[in-house]
């Protein structure tokens, strides 16, 4: 009963102390924000996430209101943050919806994946 119970305090105590490695990152922020409405267009979408990126390994993809592709750039890191992506977006986009689908691997291996929407009117 005794060697249970230890074997069982000894699996806890390993899985609090290890808990932090599996975390993923998460999208904190970003800019333009889900369910903004810009009068005007950026010339690029700012992802912030809670742990540093490999970027080789992370990336968006954005689609118009008919699901088509839109353009843009490789996606690169903040000189001064490896949490923040910067997407390069073509020069004008189109008044309409679009989605953000990103997905983002951790310096620490773990994968994470969503999406959010923005809209585009002049």
């Amino acid at each position: 009963m005794r060697r249970t119970f230890l074997s069982a305090f000894a699996l806890a105590a390993g899985f609090a102390m290890t808990g932090p490695a599996f975390a993923h990152a998460r999208l904190e922020r970003a800019v333009p924000d889900g369910k903004a409405t810009l009068a005007l267009t950026l010339d690029s979408l700012k992802l912030f996430f809670s742990e540093g990126l490999v970027i080789a390994l992370s990336g968006v993809k954005v689609t118009d209101a008919g699901q088509h592709p839109v353009q843009t750039g490789t996606p690169v890191l903040a000189a001064c943050d490896d949490r923040e992506m910067i997407v390069p977006l073509p020069a004008s986009l189109p008044v309409g919806k679009y989605t953000v689908l990103w997905h983002a691997v951790a310096s620490d291996g773990h994968r994470a994946e969503g999406s959010y929407t923005f809209a585009v009117s002049h």
